[in-house]
């Protein structure tokens, strides 16, 4: 039924990486976006009151996303052991951009 649409919230499309430059966020949407095209899905707008359950990934996906964006960026939230409350694209984005600032 076509292509999935490719719409990404520029909301946080200029957070960097103080220690990088690298858009950290802006990497995230790329590498969701690009593994959802992967496997032929179609995708709400990534908004960031998308819930994430809502999004065409399964663990394995998500997994792919985390080691795209430690490849990429250098940036991996979840490495440091601390738990993170992630509901929305909103929350993942919030806790990619903190580490990636810190």
């Amino acid at each position: 039924t076509g292509k999935p649409r490719h719409l990404v919230s520029l909301a946080y499309a200029t957070l960097t990486c103080v220690n990088s430059g690298i858009d950290v966020v802006g990497a995230l949407n790329g590498i969701i976006v690009k593994v959802i095209q992967m496997k032929g899905k179609a995708f709400p707008a990534l908004t960031d009151e998308v819930p994430l359950a809502e999004l065409p990934l399964e663990s394995m996906d998500w997994a792919e996303v985390v080691g795209r964006m430690e490849t990429d960026t250098g940036v991996d939230p979840f490495s440091t052991g601390e738990s993170f409350q992630l509901q929305t694209i909103g929350d993942l984005r919030r806790v990619y951009a903190q580490t990636g600032q810190a």
